[in-house]
């Protein structure tokens, strides 16, 4: 691993910083390649600003590319981020190809 590979003398944060790096960084191509996993995984990676500049634009956009590809555990998120009103509907409703799943997942999320 690159943790490995390092010199013991790098204190613990900066090879912590480097592989957060190398995460976001393998992260990034594998979204970018239309991978919904790794899409999500993006949504968190910018919400946080972990290994990344935090922009929840950025966020929201890989959140919605996941969910367009109907992955479930996406589409469960957008269902909570809307239900809490973090998320408008019409977003969500772009990024569903089947809006009644989403209002299923909602109802869930809510109940």
């Amino acid at each position: 691993s690159l943790h490995d590979a390092l010199p013991i003398c790098f204190p613990v944060t900066i090879v912590g910083a480097i592989d957060k790096m190398a995460a976001a960084n393998l992260t990034l191509r594998a979204a970018e390649s239309g991978n919904p996993h790794a899409q999500l995984n993006l949504f968190s990676m910018y919400m946080n600003g972990d290994g990344v500049a935090k922009d929840e634009l950025k966020g929201i956009r890989s959140l919605e590319d996941s969910a367009s590809q109907n992955f479930p555990d996406a589409i469960y998120v957008l269902a909570g981020l809307i239900a809490a009103g973090k998320v408008p509907w019409r977003s969500a409703e772009d990024a569903i190809k089947n809006p009644q799943e989403i209002i299923d997942l909602m109802e869930s999320v809510v109940y």
